[in-house]
């Protein structure tokens, strides 16, 4: 099972039998509304909505689409200004550092690759979303976007003047599997920080 479906998984589990208040209070999230946006994540991790054909590229939504409104979901209904504005602060800071990373990492062939098969993106994003935001849903918000905007530019630089002679995925496996990782380790890293503010 991937990385992300296993979270996905296990934190579905923690959320059904009541495991997870704390986490979910601070996320200001009920446990419906919780349970609907893993769903949706889920769900949409199994569907590929096809963009162009020449070259191929297509959009998964859980990895991209998904992660993209879910972003914006927790920013708007944020209950604070403050909140807010740390929480767009949190997502330009962690989108800015791992774009910069993935950018040093995609001058070489062989770190690129290292870079789209590893976790790296993931823990920077869940990290740097932590410090920036300091709220959990600031935290959560900034994290997925981080992941979206790394796997954009991954695709951006792949997508040059010649055509690549393999389909291309928007929000692919890496990417669906990173931005629940990051999720998970920004709620994580806030509760431990004690730095759900308002």
């Amino acid at each position: 099972m991937a990385v992300g479906n296993l979270l996905l998984l296990l934190t579905s589990i923690l959320i059904y039998f009541d495991l997870a208040g704390g986490v979910l209070r601070s996320l200001e999230l009920s446990p419906r509304a919780a349970l609907g946006l893993l769903a949706l994540l889920a769900a949409g991790g199994l569907v590929e909505v096809p963009l162009r054909s020449n070259p191929s590229l297509s959009l998964n939504l859980g990895g991209a689409a998904v992660p993209v409104a879910v972003v914006v979901y927790l920013v708007l209904t944020a209950g604070r200004p403050a909140e807010r504005r740390r929480s767009v602060l949190g997502i330009l800071v962690t989108v800015g550092a791992v774009y910069a990373l993935g950018r040093v990492f995609r001058s070489d062939p062989v770190e690129a690759n290292l870079l789209g098969e590893s976790y790296l993106p993931a823990l920077l994003a869940g990290l740097l979303a932590t410090l920036a935001a300091r709220s959990a849903r600031g935290a959560v918000a900034a994290a997925m976007a981080g992941v979206v905007a790394n796997d954009l530019a991954e695709v951006t630089s792949t997508l040059g003047p010649q055509a690549p002679p393999f389909p291309v995925l928007v929000g692919g496996s890496a990417s669906f599997d990173g931005v629940v990782l990051a999720a998970v380790l920004s709620v994580l890293a806030v509760r431990a920080l004690g730095q759900n503010e308002a």
